[in-house]
């Protein structure tokens, strides 16, 4: 009982430190949940039907102003903890332009120019009212700081204008655009924050809770798409947020290298493909299929891999851009460094789509090895398999419970018990609502070890946990042999979108903030052993799945 009363003092002590920015991500995510279905009445009454074509990689209709209930759960959330100054008051009113002009373009889509002059208005009314401009990017060649002196005002607006128009040419996949701004917007949130912007870190968390919302509509399969009210609203946003960090005037200065590195991935892909087309005689307008999704979909990966690998990659861009900015790396190594991983990318995704193996010669020998290993290995695997793939699983299961029973707070049974239903009663439904319910339950998992972490922690537990998460990889490893157990140990891009920002919180917030220390020991554990516990829970929890298909080949079985 004493342990039972000193948990829930502890986990208030937790929940007291949560600052107004957490409380608004989750108000933006709640109203985005709530307002998105609205989004899809509005599109189908106005006609924003989005028609496959032969550049689509979806093939039904679907409503594309998505952006809409994005906007107004991010200002609902916002409405709560902001002053109307003249950031605030230039940041609104060029939003409601930027609005306009992606709302009209949905229902009645318009030329590229008429596009710019809205996008350029909007930049325009916010830089002119809230006066902050990019006066320099730095020293990106190592010859002296590049200042823009009287054209500052100018190409503050050129920059953010090509920012917008980078995002709204990423928005290719489900759940990309998306997924990528709230990334963007966890990174400018820490910035803010450590800046002193209030403002700006309101702007950031409203943006990531309302994107993480809609991205429950737009992952793979997606129901609803952003449109172009959306990626311009998010480019627009990002561009505020780029630009309000690095105009701080405090003694922590993020550089514009800084916030370029945040968002390395939608520009360079436009500078990129733009630059492509105009080598090739083209407009650097023309739509074609050289935006980096659809290479990596070229190269054989299925569009949840596709997004699952941009999304990493926008992680470590950002990881990189604020280490850089730590080690107080020259920008010119900075530049260098974005140009050279992206070259190397790049280039590498054209050599497995020319010649897949004269970049990897050994890849192919290594494969046939491992083909091999497999066949010679099958009968035993599935021998092990159909003696043992439905009891360590649910064993692994009932270890990560039993530390409920010593805890003897039976309230936290509620988690695990909620998650388990959820999973059984949807676990027939599509890939999107399926993946929603494992990142909930990935979430689950991550408060019980959390918690158990901090309320059972000595040598023993951590002897305990160690045997856990060895049984659990070993296990994980033998069923990668076993056809649908290896379906079943895939995850979804919305999973992984989850999983990097848990490993946001535990790599890049909670260490550089002295007061939450114990905090981030806490969550590293967690998320050590939240994802081998979140895949063999896929295994026990759907076993009821496999019971109709043979765990037995004939050739097994005589």
């Amino acid at each position: 009982m004493e342990i039972m009363n000193t948990s829930w003092f502890v986990i208030g002590l937790y929940l007291e430190a949560i600052s107004t920015s957490w409380l608004v991500l989750a108000l933006a995510l709640v109203f985005s949940i709530m307002l998105t279905p609205l989004s899809m009445f509005v599109a189908h009454k106005l006609g924003a039907v989005d028609e496959p074509n032969h550049r689509s990689v979806h093939k039904v209709a679907t409503p594309r102003l998505g952006g809409i209930g994005i906007c107004l759960a991010m200002l609902f959330a916002m409405s709560f903890f902001v002053s109307f100054d003249r950031f605030m008051v230039g940041f609104l009113l060029g939003l409601i332009v930027i609005l306009i002009t992606g709302l009209l373009d949905d229902i009645n889509p318009m030329s590229h120019r008429i596009k710019f002059v809205g996008e350029i208005i909007a930049v325009a009314v916010f830089v002119t009212i809230s006066g902050v401009e990019l006066s320099g990017v730095g020293d990106l060649f190592g010859l002296g700081d590049i200042s823009f002196g009287s054209l500052s005002y100018i190409i503050t607006i050129f920059c953010v204008v090509g920012l917008i128009n980078a995002m709204n040419l990423s928005d290719g996949l489900d759940g990309l655009a998306g997924g990528m701004a709230v990334i963007a917007s966890l990174f400018f949130a820490l910035l803010a924050f450590k800046t002193g912007n209030h403002a700006s870190l309101i702007i950031a968390a409203a943006l990531a809770g309302s994107l993480t919302g809609f991205l429950a509509y737009n992952s793979f399969p997606a129901r609803l798409f952003m449109g172009d009210v959306g990626s311009l609203m998010i480019g627009y946003t990002c561009g505020v947020l780029a630009l309000s960090v690095v105009d701080s005037n405090t003694g922590f200065q993020p550089t514009p290298m800084t916030a370029a590195l945040i968002l390395a991935v939608p520009l360079l892909d436009t500078l990129i493909v733009m630059g492509g087309r105009i080598l090739q005689g083209k407009s650097p307008f023309s739509p074609d299929q050289t935006h980096l999704h659809h290479r990596l979909i070229e190269v054989g990966l299925s569009q949840n891999q596709a997004v699952s690998i941009l999304y990493a990659l926008m992680f470590l861009y950002g990881f990189l851009g604020l280490l850089f900015l730590k080690l107080n790396l020259p920008d010119a190594w900075q530049f260098t460094a974005a140009i050279l991983m992206a070259f190397l990318l790049y280039r590498g995704l054209a050599q497995l789509r020319d010649n897949p193996w004269s970049m990897v010669s050994n890849i192919w020998k290594l494969s046939t090895v491992l083909k091999r290993f497999e066949k010679r290995q099958f009968q035993r695997t599935y021998r092990v398999w159909f003696a043992f793939g439905r009891v360590v699983p649910n064993i692994v299961m009932l270890s990560f419970l039993f530390p409920l029973v010593v805890l003897q707070d039976w309230r936290l049974c509620l988690l695990p018990i909620i998650g388990l239903f959820l999973l059984i009663v949807f676990r027939h439904y599509n890939k999107r609502i399926v993946a929603m319910l494992y990142g909930m339950f990935y979430l689950i998992i991550l408060a019980m070890l959390f918690i158990y972490d901090m309320l059972l922690k000595n040598n023993v537990w951590d002897i305990y946990w160690t045997v856990i998460t060895s049984v659990t990889l070993l296990w994980l490893i033998i069923s990668l042999f076993v056809g649908h157990a290896r379906e079943r140990l895939s995850m979804h891009s919305f999973e992984i979108l989850l999983i990097l920002i848990s490993w946001f919180a535990v790599a890049v917030t909670l260490p550089g903030l002295k007061e939450y220390t114990a905090m981030a020991e806490h969550l590293n554990f967690a998320c050590i052993h939240a994802i081998p516990i979140l895949l063999i829970s896929k295994l026990s929890i759907l076993n009821s799945v496999f019971v109709n298909k043979p765990l037995l080949p004939p050739s097994v079985g005589k």
